[in-house]
């Protein structure tokens, strides 16, 4: 087995994970009120929903947004007992095959082809070009700026075509 060069955690930001599962939450609070205080159903252009209806309705809302907040959540859990890194070692780089995969991939250090930082609306991203393709690391699954610099700066010092 290899002697592991360098190692970088490798996760969804919490403040990402609070954010959006709280707008979940809101939504869902505000369709439940919704589903309470109907009294007059729905009308509009496209359909018309008596008062029972607009309130079955109104809870199917509710419960969608409260799954999808337990099944974020359930993710983040999941995500932090995996202790899903990035890995630099004589074997290759090996991170996972997308950020919200527990699916591992290594690619050899000699297949590395070129690394360069990219920006795509804001979000800087270290674009890994290889033998067999490419891939990205977002900065935000990366838990600090100084890891995001010092892990491109390790990749980019094996490839051959450097920027």
């Amino acid at each position: 087995m290899a002697e592991t060069v360098h190692e970088f955690e490798y996760r969804l930001q919490a403040w990402a994970v609070l954010f959006i599962g709280s707008a979940l939450v809101m939504f869902g609070l505000i369709f439940v009120f919704m589903a309470a205080v109907n009294t007059t159903g729905i009308s509009s252009d496209l359909m018309t929903l008596d008062p029972v209806q607009a309130g079955i309705f109104y809870w199917g809302l509710a419960a969608l947004f409260f799954f999808s907040a337990g099944a974020l959540a359930w993710m983040g859990i999941c995500q932090k007992k995996a202790g899903r890194v990035i890995r630099i070692s004589k074997d290759g780089l090996s991170l996972p095959r997308r950020p919200l995969s527990s699916k591992i991939i290594t690619i050899p250090l000699d297949d590395l082809i070129r690394a360069e930082v990219v920006s795509n609306r804001g979000i800087a991203f270290i674009s890994v070009r290889h033998r067999l393709g490419t891939l990205a690391i977002p900065e935000g699954q990366v838990a600090s700026k100084a890891d995001f610099k010092q892990i491109f700066e390790l990749i980019s010092s094996h490839c051959p075509d450097r920027p």
